[in-house]
């Protein structure tokens, strides 16, 4: 079956290039021939398309060769040995030569229906009549803004299937809807076990640090209160050495033993998976570290009240599998060690319903195929 996946990809994100490979990886493994479609508006094609494609072209060229030189090199490189891209569709013939070859959409996981930068083509707005199913989608929020709330409406009516992967989103989706159209599954990273990531990973030089003894700090927040943060943890857990990972977003922890920034997607998963302790407020750390059984701190990125706090999908998480003690505000730390039995136990559980979930898309859009040549 030729599936196209409607996702982020390609950015100095790490978990945003994670998350892309693990659902594309998943599907592949299951014999499907899947590709991710880069972002387009299909009202909007034609010559003009073309030219506006081409001047981006253009500039993230220039980006590339004159401010970011190298830490693109290595996320283009990883994209083209890890993922199927599809074409950039600019022109009618091109959108209606991607509807003939593809069975299905996915609107897949990230925060692609966050309704601060929403956009129609992750509501699959362009998928006519084939089917539409989203797997681990995100919201990112506990409220969907009103003048929102018509968007979302229209398109996600035509999915056969939702999949979101946060409760606090199904929830918000279902009383959208008016219906139990939308169930939680999990982010597609659970989807791969620790062997396939360890396969994944790529060894990079830690300078001469061994191998779990260090902590590995990714942020993405610039709260003041990290640096204090960061340090109680090392001197709580007597952790000699830091290894931090530069955010695309900015965050970095200035007094690290090793500070990096251009490294691939494959290393990062490596220096996270061979850390003593991981401390971050990243979701797709988080949810790696629990995937592989790591010991994690986590640390809030947003205050609560801010209107913008992505918060509740570290909180869905981590009390889901019963880890909200991780969470570290200023107060007490947990044991260094986590018991993750419950987790585990109920992960598995997870993972089966999630994978019966893409079973079910994907039946459905196989007697979709089937019905199509009935007709002719």
């Amino acid at each position: 079956m030729n599936i196209g996946i409607a996702t982020w990809f390609g950015s100095d994100n790490f978990g945003t290039n994670l998350q892309c490979y693990a659902f594309y990886q998943y599907l592949q493994s299951q014999g499907h021939e899947t590709y991710i479609i880069p972002c387009f508006q299909y009202g909007k094609l034609g010559f003009k398309c073309t030219l506006v494609n081409f001047w981006h072209s253009i500039k993230r060229f220039l980006s590339n060769t004159i401010i970011h030189r190298g830490k693109y090199d290595i996320i283009d490189e990883y994209t083209s040995k890890h993922l199927n891209i599809y074409p950039m569709i600019t022109t009618k013939r091109g959108y209606h030569k991607l509807l003939d070859h593809f069975d299905c959409f996915f609107s897949g996981s990230d925060q692609i229906w966050n309704p601060f930068y929403l956009s129609s083509f992750y509501l699959l707005d362009f998928a006519k009549s084939k089917p539409r199913f989203a797997y681990a989608s995100s919201l990112g929020v506990s409220e969907i803004p009103l003048d929102k709330s018509y968007a979302y409406k229209k398109e996600l009516r035509y999915f056969k299937y939702i999949g979101i992967r946060e409760k606090t989103g199904a929830d918000l989706v279902n009383r959208l809807l008016g219906e139990n159209k939308a169930v939680q599954v999990l982010d597609p990273t659970f989807l791969l076990s620790r062997d396939e990531w360890h396969t994944f990973s790529k060894e990079i030089d830690t300078n001469g640090i061994e191998l779990r003894s260090y902590m590995f700090v990714y942020i993405i927040g610039n709260r003041d209160i990290y640096p204090n943060y960061i340090k109680n943890i090392q001197q709580h857990y007597n952790i000699s050495n830091i290894v931090c990972v530069k955010s695309a977003e900015g965050g970095y922890y200035s007094d690290a033993t090793l500070g990096l920034n251009k490294i691939s997607p494959m290393q990062f998963v490596y220096l996270l998976m061979n850390a003593r302790l991981v401390c971050t407020d990243s979701f797709h750390a988080t949810a790696l570290s629990i995937n592989m059984n790591l010991n994690f701190i986590e640390l809030l990125r947003f205050e609560d009240t801010d209107k913008c706090s992505q918060n509740s999908r570290i909180y869905d998480l981590l009390n889901h599998y019963l880890l909200s003690d991780r969470i570290y505000e200023g107060a007490n730390l947990p044991d260094e060690n986590i018991d993750y039995c419950i987790a585990n136990s109920t992960l598995a559980e997870d993972r089966k319903k999630s994978v019966r979930f893409i079973d079910d898309c994907l039946n459905a859009a196989k007697i979709n195929i089937n019905d199509e040549r009935e007709s002719f």
